[in-house]
């Protein structure tokens, strides 16, 4: 009876081993390093570090995968040095359920082969009609600037045509995604729909939203809606007009209401883990919070951020004040929105927005010199 079991058990081992794919990554032009870094990229464009694998050039490198959804992995060079331009070279990679993939080329110009990629390749965007029309435009505006049109004239006119292409774009993906609706290729096809999400969305099957593409599906249909509401915020949320309200989980799970604060100066400090800037700007943030004591609170906001990533941070850095995700349905950078990194937003006891500052830098800190130096 021992024998057996031990040899389902091996069988069985035998059976998971088979289940295994791999990427195989042979490509030439990567210098002065031994090893590629491996990183998760999610539909939301938040990264997971998978770790690093050795390199050498001229040999094939080998990655396992065995995933029941596909995945998006990118691999670089790895150097210590983070201003390395060799940190700027990527590899893109879809990994699909029982397959494996192929890497050759060079790092400049890589070739990914695989079946799923070449369905990619096939599907849509290769000749699309919007992306014919987004280098007509950009030629036309080059062209024009060389001929003396004003580049203020010029860049008007391009951008009335990228929004032409736009809407094409728009129409061209919404109307793959209905004939198309049992298509893993679909999923991806949503990046390209903008604000027909909801019509995408519908015509989708079942079958593909809790499929293989499960995971990219739902962090593209976040992505989309909350661009919209973005693009409804803007023009809105300025100085002098009202904050909008917005609950959010802090570490512990405990609910904080923007409005629970009303009564006093906030800081609402939009940031993210992954951040440079952000992370360089900590040690002034902290110095101010300590300086005005009771005069204000600042509430932190992670954006594109992972809760494992953001966790680490706020004991990394040791964040004294209050911090919430910006995630979900809408996130909080979505409302206000904002698209660079850092911003700090302050808004007065009454509600009202103060003053909107962008990027770190010391506008801010006079301003509360102004306001609580008093």
């Amino acid at each position: 009876m021992r024998k057996i079991c031990l040899l389902l058990l091996t069988m069985l081992a035998l059976s998971v081993q088979a289940q295994r794919n791999y990427i195989r990554i042979n490509v030439s032009g990567v210098q002065g390093t031994d090893s590629l870094s491996v990183t998760e990229l999610d539909g939301h464009f938040r990264t997971t570090p998978l770790g690093k694998i050795p390199w050498k050039e001229g040999k094939t490198t080998i990655f396992p995968i065995n995933d029941n959804v596909v995945k998006h992995l990118v691999f670089r060079p790895y150097y210590p040095d983070k201003n390395n331009p060799g940190n700027r070279k990527y590899i893109f990679v879809y990994t699909c359920p029982g397959e494996d993939v192929e890497v050759s080329g060079t790092i400049d110009k890589p070739i990914v082969s695989s079946a799923f990629h070449k369905r990619i390749d096939t599907t849509y965007y290769a000749d699309s009609r919007a992306s014919v029309m987004y280098e007509k435009a950009e030629a036309k505006k080059e062209q024009d600037i060389k001929a003396g049109v004003p580049k203020e004239k010029a860049e008007e006119e391009f951008q009335q045509q990228i929004q032409i292409a736009r809407a094409v774009g728009e129409a061209d993906a919404v109307e793959y995604i209905r004939n198309h609706p049992d298509d893993e290729m679909s999923v991806l096809l949503l990046n390209y729909v903008g604000r027909r999400v909801e019509e995408a969305d519908l015509l989708l099957s079942p079958s593909v939203k809790n499929g293989i593409m499960r995971d990219l599906y739902k962090d593209y249909i976040e992505v989309l809606r909350n661009d919209l509401v973005a693009e409804n915020a803007e023009g809105k949320v300025v100085e002098g007009s009202m904050a909008p309200d917005f609950t959010k989980k802090d570490r512990h799970d405990k609910e904080i209401s923007l409005s629970s604060l009303r009564g006093k100066y906030v800081v609402l400090d939009f940031w993210g883990s992954w951040c440079v800037w952000c992370i360089k700007g900590v040690p002034d943030m902290k110095k101010y919070y300590e300086k005005y004591k009771g005069k204000y609170e600042v509430l932190g906001v992670a954006c594109r951020d992972k809760k494992e990533n953001w966790l680490k941070a706020l004991d990394k850095y040791e964040l004294p004040w209050l911090n919430v995700l910006s995630e979900g349905q809408p996130e909080v950078s979505a409302l206000y929105a904002v698209s660079g990194f850092p911003t700090k937003i302050v808004i007065a006891p009454d509600g009202k927005i103060l003053k909107i500052i962008k990027g770190e830098s010391n506008e801010f800190y006079q301003y509360l010199d102004d306001l609580f130096g008093k």
